[in-house]
């Protein structure tokens, strides 16, 4: 009876864990819909944030020494597809959300940032399967110095998210 009732508990502690964030993910999502593109960036900041840990994350992330080093492979390069495509995706969001009062010449260095972000991630997405480990990893460093480049050079220092 007793192997009865904890079968119960943990079936029905997976479908809770299971339920867990699909909620939220999908109502952020919908919230994204639905902001207006002039602040679709502000939106956003939240997730780029985590992107960008999960960026930081990936890029100093090490291979186990277990046998199955080839499962591990597998998931990094899903996850670093998946982070790159979100990237790229945020990157569109960002250049149709130029911040106001930047000079003629400003605007242009904003945008080519934006898409030189955007170019850089969907690369990395497309070419992460045939990249070595080093390689993915200076990919994931050029990203990181793409944004870090346009929060020197466009964001108000000691913003939320740390970054300046």
């Amino acid at each position: 009876m007793r192997s009865r009732w904890m079968t119960l508990v943990w079936v029905v502690a997976g479908m809770l864990a299971a339920g867990c964030g699909g909620p939220a993910v999908v109502r952020y999502e919908e919230e994204l819909e639905r902001t207006p593109p002039s602040a679709v960036h502000a939106v956003h900041e939240v997730r780029l944030v985590q992107l960008m840990r999960d960026l930081d994350r990936l890029r100093d992330e090490r291979l186990p020494k277990a046998l199955d080093v080839d499962v591990e492979r597998r998931r990094q390069l899903r996850e670093v597809e998946r982070v790159a495509r979100a990237m790229a995706e945020s990157a569109t969001l960002i250049a149709a959300a130029v911040p106001a009062g930047l000079a003629p010449e400003e605007r242009q260095e904003f945008l080519a940032l934006a898409d030189t972000l955007k170019s850089r991630s969907e690369a990395l997405a497309t070419d992460a399967g045939r990249l070595t480990a080093p390689q993915r990893r200076e990919r994931l460093v050029e990203i990181d110095r793409t944004c870090g480049h346009c929060h020197a050079r466009f964001r108000i220092p000691g913003g939320r998210d740390g970054r300046s």
